[in-house]
């Protein structure tokens, strides 16, 4: 396993950090492992048309993949993401996702622009920065950080907030330099955006 993060000039990673590179497969435990990815990171071109009306239903079947023999399915899940791609490729975000056990059917997401809008500035930062979110419906909301690793670092609740546009600060005093992601979760909506911090 190559470890970018040995010697901890990246920041914290969950602990990769202070193993070396590469990572000896004995010191190694994967509790999420990707086992296919479909269309790539940047998500399957061409699986939603550029214009979409306003309230409809889109669907997208994704080519068939076999599970290989020897795999617990019972311990497997399909998870499907909504990458917003405006701009450059260090601007793609998650806007939302979904997931379901790989026997469960159709796997759906919303787009959660409907409900709320999310910008994260400035970014990278070093001591604080703004999430502004412009909200479509009055809702409560909460604003996550999680680190490269997938673990919860800090959680804010914001409450309840009314339509209209929100600034909400978010320190970065407490937090180690690296890449983290922010989810902002506005009712049933969530977005997703990934935030440098350089101290």
């Amino acid at each position: 396993q190559a470890n970018n993060y040995a010697g901890g000039s990246y920041g914290i990673m969950g602990g990769f950090e202070t193993l070396p590179n590469p990572v000896p497969a004995s010191m190694m435990e994967y509790d999420f492992v990707a086992r296919n990815l479909q269309g790539g990171f940047d998500g399957q071109a061409g699986s939603l048309p550029s214009t979409i009306a306003a309230n409809s239903t889109q669907t997208y079947t994704f080519p068939a993949y076999t599970v290989p023999a020897g795999y617990n399915t019972n311990n497997m899940r399909v998870i499907i993401m909504l990458i917003d791609h405006n701009g450059a490729p260090s601007d793609y975000r998650i806007m939302n996702s979904a997931s379901a056990p790989v026997w469960g059917g159709a796997v759906t997401v919303s787009d959660p622009s409907a409900t709320a809008s999310v910008n994260v500035y400035p970014n990278p930062f070093d001591a604080g920065t703004n999430v502004n979110i412009n909200l479509k419906a009055s809702e409560e909301v909460t604003i996550e950080v999680y680190d490269m690793a997938g673990q919860l670092v800090s959680a804010q609740y914001a409450g309840q907030l009314a339509i209209g546009q929100h600034n909400i600060a978010l320190s970065g005093e407490n937090l180690a330099n690296g890449f983290y992601f922010v989810k902002v979760r506005a009712g049933q909506s969530t977005s997703t955006t990934k935030i440098s911090v350089m101290h």
